[in-house]
């Protein structure tokens, strides 16, 4: 499977669309052109007007404003959140996702792609795994995780793992525009007390919170499990990855979950 998903790499980009932020840029609208006899003004995007630019820039012409200066939205990309379970029962796809999420939220040609992208995996504790993420290559990225990852194969404990990464890491990591792929099978041996709470807490603090659960291979499968009932309770949406054509289909259904909220 890793040596078919390689080969397909490139067709596995996430679509993390660019989207307004808060922060504003200076526009310049474009220069006049001549259409016969007449001269057209060019367009510009939705702005407002930059009252300190405003103020300063006559002073210089000798009180006289030479033209409005403007200020538009900043278009970026979405910052990305990965949280990958480590535990036992999801040790048969840690490489695979790794590999894949590696390949799937890189940056593409140009610059293009994901912006922020943060990836923890949880166990028993929060391993950072964003150092091991910037290698260029696949093989260099899983030995690197390896080596960082203590608690591989060990239980579950997400509801700790979220209150590790809210205190330690929130204000970096954590905001209304940010994209928070969830990657676990739900099989939570925590209190499920501190699951609530924190569960509670990232969807209040990210944009889009998506469970991907690779027990969806399962015809009929129902998320009963008391760590499961939570995760299903809070996510946004909930994706299937537990095979190649899944990974495949992942970047069409996350496009169709985030839909709603293009402008």
């Amino acid at each position: 499977i890793l040596r078919a998903f390689r080969r397909q790499r490139h067709r596995q980009m996430l679509p993390v669309h660019q989207i307004f932020t808060a922060r504003m840029t200076p526009v310049h609208r474009p220069p006049l052109r001549r259409v016969g006899m007449v001269l057209i003004k060019g367009v510009i995007p939705a702005v407002k007007p930059d009252q300190t630019i405003g103020i300063v820039d006559p002073a210089r012409t000798g009180g006289e404003m030479l033209e409005l200066p403007r200020l538009a939205r900043r278009d970026q990309p979405v910052p990305l959140l990965v949280l990958v379970d480590v535990s036992g029962s999801m040790e048969r796809y840690a490489r695979l996702l790794l590999t894949f999420l590696h390949a799937a939220t890189a940056p593409g040609q140009g610059g293009q792609g994901v912006g922020r992208r943060d990836v923890f995996a949880f166990g028993t504790g929060l391993t950072d795994l964003t150092p091991a993420f910037r290698h260029a290559d696949g093989d260099a990225m899983l030995a690197h995780a390896s080596a960082a990852i203590t608690d591989f194969a060990g239980g579950t404990r997400l509801g700790e793992a979220l209150l590790q990464l809210r205190r330690q890491h929130a204000r970096r990591l954590v905001g209304r525009r940010t994209l928070v792929l969830l990657i676990s099978d739900g099989l939570d041996t925590g209190e499920p007390a501190a699951l609530l709470q924190e569960l509670g807490w990232l969807r209040r603090h990210c944009g889009q919170l998506l469970w991907l659960n690779p027990l969806l291979r399962y015809e009929g499968y129902r998320p009963t499990a008391r760590g499961a009932e939570v995760l299903h309770r809070h996510a946004h949406g909930m994706l299937a990855v537990h095979n190649l054509e899944s990974l495949q289909q992942l970047a069409h259904s996350i496009a169709a979950v985030l839909q709603p909220q293009r402008r």
